[in-house]
C-alpha cells in the first residue's frame, strides 16, 4: 500500500511539471504559425428544429443566421 501511495505521488508530481513552451511554441493547427486571427474565424453553421410546444416557432428549423445582430448564448448540456 505504501508503494502504491509513493507511486501515485510521483505520478502526480510528474504530471504537474509544466513544459517551457517559449522554447518551441507549437502552432494551434497544422500550417498555422502562432495564434489564430480572430478576424478570419467564422461561426459554425447549424440548423435545429424548435420542438418546444409553447414556442411561437414550434416545428420551424432555424440556425444562427436567424439571430444575426443579436447576442446569442449557447449552452451545452450533457446528462449522465
Amino acid at each position: 500500500m505504501k508503494m502504491y501511495i509513493v507511486t501515485l505521488a510521483l505520478s502526480l508530481l510528474a504530471s504537474c511539471a509544466g513544459s517551457d513552451s517559449s522554447k518551441n511554441p507549437l502552432p494551434d493547427a497544422p500550417g498555422m504559425q502562432g495564434g489564430v486571427d480572430a478576424r478570419k474565424v467564422t461561426l459554425p453553421t447549424w440548423m435545429l428544429e424548435d420542438i418546444q410546444p409553447q414556442s411561437p416557432r414550434v416545428g420551424q428549423t432555424y440556425g444562427l443566421q436567424t439571430f444575426s445582430g443579436k447576442i446569442v448564448v449557447v449552452t451545452l448540456l450533457e446528462g449522465f
